[in-house]
């Protein structure tokens, strides 16, 4: 399977299939956890969050890593950017400099600002890939009007940031956004799944449903790349039943000073003492000033763990590569049994 080309292999000539991609996440995916699994043939996406003064000095890290001296050469990792808090004319410079191969647009103030991100990003670098995450049918019914590439749909079981309110699982969404690009006229961008994949199952499920790659976050926090405290990642590993432990909310990012997000999004988190209190009715400035002593004192049993459903099917601590290739032959795996199981 690997050797078979893709509209995506052949934008991003180093991937093997089925695609592996790591998500964008602040605090988690850093420069070497985008490089190295971008070299085990995934497309790996660096996450720099708030603050975007960190990224000229990580791309050039990176390509540094892939020895690109070629200043024209594609550096062959993304780089994602959260709309509403970013400024656009320093995230133009550094595409035009640095080169990556794909951007990732998420969480805009509106539909405007969307728009007038990808008008600019599509004429100031013309050559990287646009790709845009969604949440909902209606999302993706506005998105794909614009040039873009990629959408990337993130089904209500994905960890972290995403719309808040009611929301299907990948198993809804996927088939209803394939039937509504099906219906338009045009070029339609290529589709990734993303929320609850954390292994070749949901990898291999995806790709059932029609996607052309998956897109995984939660398991990369449990990488040796990953830029997280061990105590964030020791939690990741202990889960289990990421059904039920972890919540959509807006009280962690209340609680750790990070509130200023759109009304529109919550985040998903393992479930704690925090929240628990929180259901019990413990005042929110009680809760706070639990929180600000745990943060200082390094106690996770409070602090804010994104992580998707998922979360309880991660077992271990591995470099981010060999998460790439272990993944990526399980589905491979699956797929060819099912192949030999239903061939009539």
């Amino acid at each position: 399977m690997s050797s078979q080309p893709t509209p995506l292999t052949q934008t991003f000539p180093w991937t093997k299939t089925p695609l592996i991609v790591s998500a964008p996440m602040r605090t988690v995916s850093g420069i070497a956890l985008a490089v190295a699994v971008s070299k085990a043939g995934g497309i790996g996406f660096y996450g720099p969050g708030y603050d975007v003064s960190s990224v000229p000095a990580a791309l050039q890290a990176a390509r540094e890593a892939f020895a690109l001296s070629d200043p024209a050469e594609t550096l062959p990792i993304g780089v994602g950017f959260l709309l509403w808090k970013c400024p656009l004319e320093p995230v133009l410079e550094a595409l035009k400099t640095y080169r990556p191969a794909a951007v990732w647009l998420f969480a805009p103030k509106d539909d405007t600002q969307m728009e007038g991100w990808v008008r600019a990003i599509r004429s100031s670098a013309p050559d990287v890939s646009i790709w845009v995450q969604v949440g909902s049918c209606v999302e993706a019914a506005v998105v794909v009007r614009l040039d873009i590439n990629v959408l990337v749909l993130q089904g209500g079981d994905a960890g972290g940031h995403g719309i808040a309110g009611p929301r299907g699982s990948l198993l809804q969404l996927l088939p209803e956004v394939l039937d509504l690009l099906g219906g338009r006229s045009g070029k339609a961008p290529v589709v990734l799944a993303a929320g609850g994949i954390v292994d070749g199952r949901g990898v291999s499920a995806a790709l059932m449903l029609g996607a052309h790659g998956a897109v995984m976050g939660t398991r990369f926090i449990a990488s040796e790349e990953s830029e997280v405290h061990d105590g964030f990642r020791e939690n990741v590993v202990r889960a289990s039943d990421g059904g039920s432990g972890t919540v959509r909310t807006r009280l962690y990012d209340e609680l750790r000073g990070t509130g200023d997000w759109p009304e529109q999004y919550d985040g998903r988190a393992i479930v704690n003492e925090t929240f628990q209190d929180h259901l019990n009715g413990l005042p929110k400035s009680v809760n706070k000033e639990l929180y600000d002593t745990a943060a200082e004192a390094g106690q996770w049993n409070r602090l804010t763990m994104f992580a998707g459903t998922g979360v309880g099917l991660v077992n271990e601590v591995l470099p981010a590569g060999m998460i790439v290739e272990e993944v990526r032959s399980e589905a491979v795996a699956i797929i060819a049994r099912l192949g030999r199981v239903y061939a009539s």
